[in-house]
């Protein structure tokens, strides 16, 4: 049954109570604070349908743009392609000629042990694969080729750069930003393989990399050749099955946006759906 705060405690209450009240602490938050100091925290466990509903009555109704989620992200993939998701199925993973694995394969193996079965089986069926890894696990030991990743994004724009001596981008700022890129052979060969691989998937865990990382990925695609064809293209990994689903529907701003605007006091109220937060990060409130 529904709780509704009375001083200091909370007590039972119908569902119809629990509404009312719901709905006057929001009026009254937006009609003296204005419509965005009430923010909407929406969870990636919940259902599509539950999201998109979710996300409908914060924009639509409550008319604030305050919407969050703990593994939302913003910019990467979108910011290259206009998309931010995953270009191609596991059925082509599976049925591409090479395989570019980046970041923590230790993680997709444990955290993704589905995707990380598929990428063995994948190379079991002739299937190359790349990593580009700080790990040293099965699938760096049985990878075709491999590069250290490094603790930043200077090998990725190694490769970016590599590709760009082979297919110059027009774009002058592009050019510029990468003209003093150092590249030394062992990227340029590894450049040069993947360019030269007639089908590539690149794969990663878009919860473990930047947004500058996701960027040069979605570059590597685009400028190798393998974006916008069958068997060609970025599989980008979720941390939970609905994530995708946050970013398809428009939600992204993360906790550490929510927690700069508890902060910054834009949020003067919170009203959450399938996620909850710890009593330190919403103290202010």
């Amino acid at each position: 049954y529904p709780m509704v705060r009375e001083g200091e405690e909370l007590i039972p209450a119908t569902f119809e109570t629990a509404y009312t009240t719901i709905v006057k602490k929001i009026q009254s938050l937006q009609a003296v604070h204005g419509k965005d100091a009430v923010g909407v925290v929406i969870g990636d466990k919940l259902s599509t349908e539950e999201i998109y509903l979710a996300h409908h009555m914060a924009q639509d109704i409550m008319d604030t743009d305050m919407i969050y989620s703990a593994n939302a992200t913003s910019g990467g993939l979108d910011d290259v392609l206009g998309f931010d998701g995953s270009t191609v199925d596991y059925d082509q993973m599976l049925n591409t000629d090479l395989i570019l694995l980046v970041g923590s394969a230790t993680d997709i193996r444990y955290h993704y042990p589905m995707i990380g079965a598929r990428i063995l089986r994948a190379q079991k069926h002739g299937v190359q694969l790349a990593v580009i890894s700080n790990d040293d696990t099965l699938y760096e030991r049985h990878a075709d080729y491999r590069l250290k990743l490094g603790p930043d994004v200077a090998v990725l724009k190694q490769i970016v750069a590599a590709l760009h001596e082979v297919n110059p981008v027009s774009d002058e700022a592009f050019a510029a930003d990468i003209k003093d890129v150092y590249v030394n052979e062992e990227v340029r060969y590894f450049a040069k393989c993947l360019r030269e691989a007639k089908h590539a998937v690149v794969v990663f865990d878009r919860g473990r990399v930047s947004k500058e990382a996701a960027q040069l990925l979605s570059m590597i695609a685009v400028m190798s050749g393998h974006i916008g064809s069958p068997r060609n293209g970025i599989m980008q990994i979720r941390p939970r099955a609905n994530t995708q689903s946050l970013v398809d529907i428009g939600v992204k701003k993360d906790m550490d946006v929510l927690k700069e605007d508890i902060r910054s006091d834009k949020i003067k109220g919170l009203l959450f759906f399938g996620h909850d937060m710890n009593e330190e990060a919403i103290g202010n409130l």
